[in-house]
């Protein structure tokens, strides 16, 4: 090979690491940046290399800048994401995607800028670009980013479900779970106006809070209380989806809703049991066998059905606690009691039968349909 062929070339970024590479007089500078890219980690895309005052073209010859088979001084590398950031605004998708994917690829280096210009790309109407920009995000902001998280976080109410979807993406992929920013920015969305929006928020803290974090808790308390009932509905299903199982606390407060005035409390309070109760805990059947002697019917149906979720069937303590209210001076608690039987009971029990049978032949024709139906249901429960 001809004399000055190849050369050493010195290049720095600007945080003045210094990396020397021998190159050939035919490379190009597209092909420098590729072996940039191997050693820096920096993408193509983003590199501006500069010599002197000049912009080095992609195109150009490496050697066309040597004198004598060397540079006269080192090429500079610095990180520029102006041309992504044009190609964001191109009317032609793929070069958005692409550049959303360079972004993504970047990584950190791009900073708040480059969250900025991605996070409106979350409410594209397009399922695959908002992917693409969670993806950005994510890549760009790394975990616990600060600002990545307030962002993102308001998209939690933007009115289209597939922009808040991909928001409660994107937070789960920049929040840690119990991120002290995350859980701030994602709490008052729990008290927006539409329902759909309060669910992307509790979507959201199931990322990225903790089980049983008292910076969820402790508000969720205050909302069982609120006069709003579509509140206390949506303070218990939160409970029901951030409670480590066994809480008594918090089992505790999900029990007192099964009393709640309103149906719809009720019924998330049911449905949350079996998310916060270990089955099996006399604790808890104690409480909401209780709630069977309740003064309103509504109330004890929703005791009957929330025994099915604490006791398992056959458990000893749940029958001993139904059968006692056989006992009850009210005939509608008989009646709710003798409904939970064939829940807590297991086929063949000769107690529960004996009970049942019993109850066929009460004075009261509302318990008599009630015992029929609960041994036939109890019959068919196999």
């Amino acid at each position: 090979m001809a004399q000055h062929d190849t050369f050493r070339l010195v290049l720095r970024n600007v945080k003045r690491d210094l990396l020397e590479l021998e190159v050939n007089n035919e490379d190009t500078v597209g092909m420098l940046k590729l072996r940039i890219s191997e050693h820096w980690q920096v993408p193509t895309t983003f590199q501006k290399l500069v010599l002197g005052s000049a912009v080095l073209g992609d195109t150009t010859r490496l050697g066309e800048y040597a004198e004598n088979g060397v540079l006269p001084q080192p090429v500079v590398m610095v990180i520029s994401s102006d041309a992504v950031m044009r190609d964001l605004e191109h009317r032609n998708k793929e070069r958005r995607m692409r550049a959303l994917r360079a972004l993504a690829e970047l990584g950190p280096r791009g900073g708040d800028a480059v969250i900025d210009a991605v996070a409106p790309f979350l409410e594209h109407n397009e399922e695959d670009v908002r992917r693409a920009a969670v993806m950005g995000i994510a890549h760009s902001a790394g975990k616990g980013h600060t600002h990545a998280i307030r962002v993102v976080s308001a998209k939690l109410s933007h009115p289209d479900e597939g922009v808040r979807r991909a928001a409660v993406e994107a937070i789960a992929q920049i929040a840690d779970k119990g991120d002290n920013d995350a859980i701030s920015a994602v709490v008052p969305h729990l008290d927006h106006n539409e329902n759909d929006v309060r669910r992307a928020a509790v979507r959201a803290l199931d990322h990225v809070a903790e089980k049983s974090d008292d910076r969820v808790v402790t508000p969720m308390q205050a909302r069982l209380e609120n006069v709003d009932a579509a509140v206390r509905q949506q303070a218990v299903r939160v409970l029901a989806h951030t409670t480590r199982r066994g809480d008594e606390r918090v089992v505790d407060l999900i029990v007192a809703r099964l009393q709640d005035p309103d149906q719809r409390v009720r019924t998330a309070a049911v449905e949350a049991l079996s998310h916060v109760v270990e089955k099996g805990d006399e604790r808890t059947i104690a409480k909401v066998s209780a709630c069977m002697e309740h003064q309103t019917d509504e109330v004890r149906q929703t005791a009957v059905k929330g025994l099915a979720f604490v006791a398992n069937r056959g458990d000893e303590y749940a029958i001993c606690a139904v059968v006692a209210r056989l006992e009850h001076h009210d005939d509608a608690v008989k009646r709710c009691a003798i409904e939970a039987l064939p829940l807590v009971a297991a086929k063949g029990d000769d107690r529960v039968t004996s009970a049942l049978s019993s109850r066929m032949h009460h004075s009261d024709c509302f318990v008599r349909f009630a015992a029929c139906r609960a041994a036939e249901n109890l019959e068919a429960k196999g």
